[in-house]
């Protein structure tokens, strides 16, 4: 019996804090405006070097890609030829 009172009372503290909505609605605001003082504090790269970085990215992904396509069709070359002999 008093273990079930304990368990119960401990429950209740635990919902205690979200028993108040107005408290969640200050917590959100805060975390919103601590958010918006951090995002004045970053350095922003110039555009012509987000362009830059972003043609770097764009040529690489081509450039893979390509690379995988040729490996690919030797590969599938490669096993036409095997599969032709085993035949």
């Amino acid at each position: 019996m008093a273990l079930q009172a304990n368990a119960n009372s401990g429950n209740s503290s635990k919902w205690a804090r979200y028993a108040n909505p107005v408290n969640w609605f200050k917590k959100i605001w805060g975390f919103i405006i601590d958010s918006k003082n951090e995002m004045k504090k970053i350095t922003w790269p110039e555009k012509s070097k987000v362009y830059r970085s972003t043609g770097v990215v764009i040529a690489s992904v081509v450039l893979i890609a390509l690379f995988i396509w040729f490996v690919d069709s030797l590969f599938n070359r490669g096993l036409g030829y095997f599969l032709q002999l085993v035949k």
